[in-house]
């Protein structure tokens, strides 16, 4: 955790690979907000985070940005804080996977 605001605004997100939630190439859009960042080992990251991740993300004005999420199982995790309204097919993906 960091004193500081790590991060605010909205984000547009495009799944890399097919989930319980979205196909691959389906874009939706949120927000992020968070004082919390992941400090790990590089080499690490790159070991672990990298195979788990299901989507990149882009600022408002298209930017890549460094905020990934990532998927083990049928946990989805973010700092991303998805609108599900901003895609439909995302409600109706999760609701029939359940």
């Amino acid at each position: 955790m960091s004193e500081r605001l790590s991060a605010l605004g909205y984000r547009e997100v495009k799944f890399l690979k097919d989930c319980f939630i979205a196909n691959k190439g389906t874009i939706t859009r949120g927000h992020e907000f968070h004082y919390s960042f992941i400090d790990i080992e590089e080499e690490k990251k790159k070991e672990v985070l990298d195979e788990m991740n299901i989507y990149e993300v882009f600022d408002r004005k298209g930017k890549k940005i460094a905020t990934k999420g990532f998927l083990y199982k049928s946990c989805l995790a973010s700092y991303v804080h998805l609108h599900f309204l901003s895609n439909i097919e995302l409600c109706e993906k999760f609701v029939a996977s359940l």
